[in-house]
């Protein structure tokens, strides 16, 4: 402890102000390394580009850079990574409390605190040879490391916390819909039940008045004006009935429209849920993902270090292959211009034969078309002999 005291505080003799300057281009060579295409800013794709230089994972480079996009809107200008980078990298903090805030940090955040929004353990051992690297290499980004280290983990806790607040609402959501749904199908058929009734009860009074009122034979002034009262009551009942008919559809349309509004409700609840869903697949997509590239990242290392190795035996070996070369080359030489010759003179051979067998084509031909003329005369004598015979 004491060793590693006496060493930080020899490298904080240096000002202030030129670690500030050296921890801002680091900064600035960290963003031009992911942004290589010189855009401007850069994405949560670009930010991979950082696993050559940090041992982290790229799942631990996703959340560092959720936690620099604090406007969300998915990528990060090179003022936003500067200004997030040198909030994690502050200066100021003393060798002892570098110390205490490591040891607190392997101890708590590292083993138990540091987990990501699954509830997986993150590579502890990542978190470690970190560390170690920077308390051997740069002791003074320590600090600002556990700063950072500390500030992913809030992140990642509220992070999850308000995936589990989310979830929570909709199923409470989902189960109030669900209630007040059924409480207004029950309530409506009650209302419609009751309507029924009474209506059926009406109905029979009216059919049984009007029988009483036809089946008497005898008209006296009494009945006739009890008729009459009858016929009046009878009447005003039925613009009740029909009043109440109109009120009735009247609630209908009313309870229609609050049906469709409830459904509506529930369609957009259906689509939050197929959303949160899509999102829980595509997070647990992406996390795979990083998983099997990082897989893949490894063995292309090792392959890397076999590559490297078998390169270093492959260079002896061409080596010693060089002085073979350069001889098999002179004798290659040699045995050109020996060839060389031979076809020489082969070819003038070869034009001599052709010069001949034209000379003697020449003269078969001749002969051929001298023959063809004596046939030809023999011929037309021979005609002529006929002619005359």
């Amino acid at each position: 402890m004491a060793t590693y005291v006496d060493s930080s505080m020899l490298e904080h003799q240096a000002s202030e102000a030129e670690i500030h300057d050296m921890m801002l281009q680091k900064a600035h060579d960290l963003f031009a390394l992911c942004d290589k295409e010189n855009k401007g800013f850069i994405t949560k794709r670009d930010m991979q580009r950082l696993q050559t230089e940090l041992p982290l994972t790229p799942e631990q480079l996703e959340d560092v850079f959720d936690s620099l996009d604090e406007d969300g809107n998915g990528y990060l200008t090179r003022e936003e990574f500067t200004e997030g980078f040198g909030g994690f990298i502050g200066i100021g903090a003393t060798s002892v409390e570098k110390q205490h805030s490591i040891d607190s940090s392997s101890s708590t955040g590292t083993e138990h605190v540091y987990e990501n929004e699954h509830g997986d353990d993150l590579d502890t051992d990542t978190l470690k040879s970190l560390w170690s690297h920077l308390r051997s290499e740069d002791p003074e980004l320590l600090g600002p490391f556990e700063r950072f280290l500390a500030r992913v983990t809030t992140e990642l806790k509220r992070t999850h916390q308000e995936h589990q607040s989310l979830e929570s609402a909709l199923r409470s959501k989902t189960v109030t819909y669900e209630e007040e749904v059924k409480k207004l199908y029950e309530e409506m058929e009650q209302q419609i039940r009751l309507e029924k009734e009474r209506i059926m009860a009406e109905v029979c009074w009216l059919c049984i008045l009007l029988v009483v009122l036809y089946c008497i034979r005898e008209e006296p002034p009494v009945v006739r004006h009890v008729k009459v009262i009858w016929f009046d009551l009878f009447l005003a009942q039925v613009k009740e009935r029909v009043r109440e008919i109109q009120v009735r559809e009247e609630m209908e349309r009313l309870l229609h429209e609050k049906d469709t509004q409830l459904n509506e409700l529930l369609t957009k609840h259906n689509e939050m849920q197929r959303r949160l869903d899509y999102i829980n697949s595509q997070e647990t997509e992406t996390k795979q993902e990083n998983e099997k590239l990082f897989r893949e990242k490894m063995e292309l290392e090792d392959f890397l270090n076999e590559s490297q190795r078998e390169l270093d035996e492959s260079r002896l070996y061409i080596g010693q292959l060089r002085q073979q070369v350069r001889k098999e080359k002179k004798e290659r030489a040699v045995a050109a211009m020996q060839i060389s010759e031979g076809i020489a003179l082969e070819r003038e051979s070869l034009v001599k034969q052709l010069n001949l067998l034209r000379e003697m084509n020449k003269k078969l031909l001749d002969a051929r078309d001298e023959a063809e003329l004596r046939r030809v005369r023999e011929a037309s004598r021979s005609s002529e002999s006929l002619t005359w015979c």
